[in-house]
């Protein structure tokens, strides 16, 4: 089977890739660059979205322009299967089938724009032959809002990759040399609750997070700090020279948090994390780190400080939590079963 895998990967970072879906059974072409999505201001954002539609018309042309054509391609945001879906309308001959590689849909709180995303992403689903979910519980929430193409929707976790860039050992992160706490993220984090877990403890707390929103706006206890610029391998080295990694997440219904969880994992770093929708499927039912309850300061404050003085608690941790990563998370499995959904049949639009 031919597949085209729709990336925005560096060049080091697509030969990383490639060396990880090599040996699969299929013939893959990987068609790489295009806009980083991450941003810091809303004109960044506004940006790196117009650049994205650019890369999408172009490279969704590329694909259809092959000779021969893939049998499917696979893409990563729904602006790219939506472009690559239009165009393919207009094709003769073979035309590949379209597999969204991560379908989410955020919940807004607004009554009206939740029904607006709820029924553009209807529109996405029913363009595409495939959509991965990365929770059960989505699964089964997405599948009961679009019956009509429930056999379209299925679910396995997001794949992690650490990749092997000498840049993570090289860089000057000034790390400090006590043992500190650590906490990442800027989707759905629960960071007051975990402030306040840590207020009063002589546990040092930094948390890297650029998006005000995601704080609290309030003074900060003395023992929290907040890095507003700990990206890429600082970031790595931030995280695995942590004493314990905490991940405190609000109760949203779309996914969030398991990137941060499995990097943890990678690095070998024990966690405490709390227990939303999804979160199971990436520590292997609570067994691979510490879960607690949401939004429950004291529940969080005695997880924190039993991980942090048990030492065998800790190796525990690590050892059951790079086990169950290597044999459930990695990209390359993930690759490997999102392969086998597109090899068997599918409708075709």
């Amino acid at each position: 089977m031919r597949i085209h895998v729709h990336n925005r990967f560096s060049a080091h970072q697509n030969r990383f890739f490639r060396s990880e879906i090599q040996g699969l059974g299929h013939e893959v072409s990987i068609l790489p660059d295009g806009p980083d999505l991450a941003y810091r201001t809303q004109s960044e954002r506004v940006r790196g979205w117009a650049a994205l539609l650019a890369s999408s018309w172009k490279k969704s042309g590329q694909t259809l322009s092959a000779q021969p054509r893939p049998d499917v391609a696979f893409f990563n945001t729904h602006i790219e299967a939506m472009i690559f879906t239009v165009r393919r309308r207009l094709a003769r001959g073979l035309r590949p089938r379209a597999a969204l590689a991560s379908f989410i849909v955020a919940q807004p709180k607004g009554g009206f724009s939740r029904w607006l995303r709820r029924a553009y992403y209807g529109r996405v689903v029913g363009a595409v032959d495939l959509a991965v979910c990365h929770t059960p519980e989505e699964l089964d929430r997405y599948r009961s809002w679009y019956p009509k193409y429930a056999h379209r929707l299925e679910f396995h976790p997001f794949g992690f990759a650490v990749d092997p860039h000498p840049e993570v050992e090289s860089i000057d992160a000034r790390i400090p040399d006590a043992p500190y706490l650590f906490s990442a993220g800027r989707s759905s984090r629960d960071y007051e609750t975990l402030i306040q877990a840590v207020a009063g403890l002589k546990i040092p707390l930094y948390i890297a997070c650029d998006s005000r929103s995601e704080l609290p706006d309030r003074e900060l206890p003395p023992n929290v700090t907040v890095m507003r610029d700990c990206h890429g391998p600082k970031f790595r080295r931030w995280m695995r020279s942590a004493h314990v990694v905490a991940t405190p997440l609000r109760p949203v219904l779309h996914s969030s948090g398991q990137m941060v969880v499995m990097e943890a994992l990678t690095l070998g770093v024990p966690q405490v994390v709390t227990d939303v929708p999804g979160i199971r499927s990436y520590t292997d039912e609570g067994r691979a780190v510490e879960l607690v309850p949401p939004q429950n300061v004291h529940a969080l404050k005695a997880s924190i400080q039993k991980v942090w003085s048990d030492d065998s608690l800790r190796a525990s941790l690590q050892k059951h939590g790079h086990s169950y990563f290597e044999s459930h998370l990695t990209r390359g499995v993930q690759w490997r079963t999102m392969f086998e959904m597109v090899s068997g049949p599918m409708d075709s639009n």
